[in-house]
């Protein structure tokens, strides 16, 4: 599947980030392979653990070791990147990450097209940041600096509920929705059985995104069904450094708790093949009450019941899919004397094998990729018009 290789040609695209890993889904999986099957020549440089120089479905990759340290990173990572991406020659540059805003602005001066993919509520994310002295005011510094900047570039957001901060914004804009490929996702789609709850959980892990709350439901549901299991699949802080209660009960559950760290798309659904019941139980920040995670529509793909917070954005994508429920996020004992009604009732537990089947088709009727990759197309087409010769 990968190919060592190394291409001198100068590529239509270069995908850039100083934060992301080389494997994003968001960013190879999606927008990098799409734009390669619509005959751009895309090269990706984005991090990773080591220095690497391959090839995936014709889309090239180069991988630079981030530091540790975030200050290094911003400040000297960002542009070393930065003038990588300018050495590719390419008619546009798409990155996707902030930090690198005022390095971007200046390389728009040198005639290349620039494409900000923001991936999150940056405005509302910025200030909710528990580690950042000063968040709120960072926050409005951040905004004004951006507005700059943003002049001399267009703008993709990968949700609808922040759109307002941008509607003036950027030469051009436009919305490409973080939806499954679901042609990768159909081979993980298996018939579950409803006896035993085996939880699932993918993508970044952290007390924010339910950490505290995942380990609570394990250990309460553990009561009732000895062989309960917990697998959590995506890089794991140091789980030293958790509240002494969880780090007991992480040791008391230890043979039931499966951390796998960070796996490639398909990896992490090939481990969900094994469970009956997805988790994400997002805490109440600004920054994830009005976007859905990405994970509950590959949870539907996959036909994985979910339960997820009770948020008003999150009850209305439940009540369209019926594929999931919702419940308090920090409550974990709410959800788990939920969770194991489900599973001890028989009636409810066909209500999980409904959910299940009808994940399937619901994603693929309202929350397909191939939508949105149609949209980052016409995007392209407008901007530089199509693949070169080469």
């Amino acid at each position: 599947m990968f190919v060592q290789k190394e291409s001198q040609m100068k590529p239509d695209i270069t995908h850039l980030s100083s934060v992301h890993i080389h494997n994003d889904v968001r960013i190879l999986y999606r927008e990098c392979l799409s734009l390669s099957r619509f005959g751009y020549s895309v090269k990706l440089l984005a991090c990773g653990s080591e220095a690497l120089n391959y090839t995936l479905e014709n889309v090239v990759i180069e991988t630079h070791v981030c530091p540790d340290s975030r200050l290094l990173r911003i400040f000297f990572f960002a542009p070393f990147m930065a003038w990588q991406a300018w050495r590719q020659g390419s008619r546009i540059i798409h990155f996707h990450d902030p930090e690198l805003l005022p390095w971007m602005w200046l390389l728009s001066f040198t005639n290349r097209k620039i494409i900000f993919d923001i991936h999150e509520n940056l405005h509302e994310g910025i200030a909710e940041k528990e580690w950042l002295l000063g968040a709120f005011w960072i926050s409005k510094l951040f905004i004004f600096f951006e507005k700059f900047f943003l002049k001399r570039m267009s703008i993709i957001l990968a949700e609808k509920s922040y759109f307002k901060f941008y509607e003036r914004s950027g030469q051009s804009r436009e919305t490409v929705l973080n939806y499954p490929d679901l042609s990768r996702l159909g081979p993980y789609q298996t018939s579950r059985t409803f006896k035993t709850p085996k939880l699932f959980y993918i993508g970044g892990v952290s007390k924010a995104r339910g950490l505290g709350e995942m380990i609570h439901i394990l250990d309460t549901l553990s009561h009732d069904f000895p062989f309960a299991e917990l697998h959590i699949v995506g890089s794991v802080p140091n789980l030293e450094k958790l509240d002494p209660e969880l780090q007991v009960l992480l040791a008391s559950h230890a043979k039931r708790i499966h951390f796998w760290g960070r796996k490639t798309l398909d990896e992490g659904y090939a481990i969900s093949k094994t469970c009956n019941l997805g988790l994400c139980l997002l805490h109440p920040l600004k920054n994830y009450m009005d976007s859905a995670p990405t994970k509950l529509f590959e949870y539907m793909a996959v036909g994985l019941p979910f339960v997820t917070s009770n948020f008003p954005f999150y009850q209305r994508l439940v009540s369209e899919s019926q594929s999931g429920f919702c419940l308090p996020p920090l409550e974990p004992k709410t959800v788990a004397d939920q969770i194991a009604k489900y599973f001890f009732n028989e009636n409810r537990d066909h209500q999980l094998e409904k959910m299940s089947q009808s994940g399937p088709s619901k994603a693929l009727e309202l929350f397909s990729w191939k939508t949105q990759e149609l949209k980052l197309h016409k995007m392209y087409m407008q901007m530089i018009g199509p693949p070169a010769k080469h």
